[in-house]
């Protein structure tokens, strides 16, 4: 059975959950991508064409931003039923979290970046293909300021948690409770 549920690639077996997994974390970057673009682009001088074309790309922004937002939504719910759905045989693979020496790779990493958004963007290509535990997400969850950047965090990386069974433990990692409450709504958990 898990064998038809396998997609070779490069020499490697690929699952279902880790493509749904890519391609939420291949959407979050192109979002970041087009708000750069966007911003290098919006410099006018104020003719009555220019204003019509900035209100058309701003148009634009904001319909491509409500379509990354459902399919990054749509890929996760995507990771999470097909994790859910899971042969038995599955489940019991055993899913490897990264060695410490590579966490402390990630959590350079992030800890190099300046903004919020470029360390998400370096946390995601940093993870992923990659497993963690409950504890190792309470390292890098710790290493964003704003809870908007924790939540983000979290819902991101659930779906590769080798322990989502100890999530709860993760509640005191977040400043305020309604923080914590909307990480569990937006994974369906609570």
């Amino acid at each position: 059975m898990q064998k038809s549920r396998e997609i070779r690639t490069t020499g490697r077996t690929i699952l279902p959950e880790e493509r749904a997994h890519r391609l939420a974390v291949d959407m979050a970057d192109a979002r970041e991508l087009l708000r750069r673009v966007l911003a290098a682009q919006s410099k006018d001088t104020g003719t009555a064409r220019e204003r019509e074309t900035r209100r058309d790309r701003e148009n634009d922004q904001r319909r491509l931003e409500t379509l990354l937002d459902q399919a990054e939504r749509d890929a996760r719910d995507l990771e999470r039923d097909l994790v859910r759905l899971s042969s038995s045989a599955y489940l019991d693979m055993p899913r490897i979290t990264l060695r410490d020496e590579e966490l402390r790779e990630v959590v350079d990493a992030i800890k190099r970046r300046s903004f919020p958004e470029d360390k998400l963007s370096t946390l995601r290509v940093a993870t992923r293909s990659s497993y963690l535990s409950c504890s190792q997400l309470r390292t890098l969850i710790g290493l964003f300021s704003f809870s908007e950047g924790k939540e983000e965090v979290a819902v991101t990386l659930y779906p590769r948690l080798t322990d989502p069974q100890r999530f709860f433990t993760l509640a005191d990692a977040f400043p305020f409770s309604s923080s914590w409450r909307s990480v569990c709504a937006k994974l369906g958990i609570l």
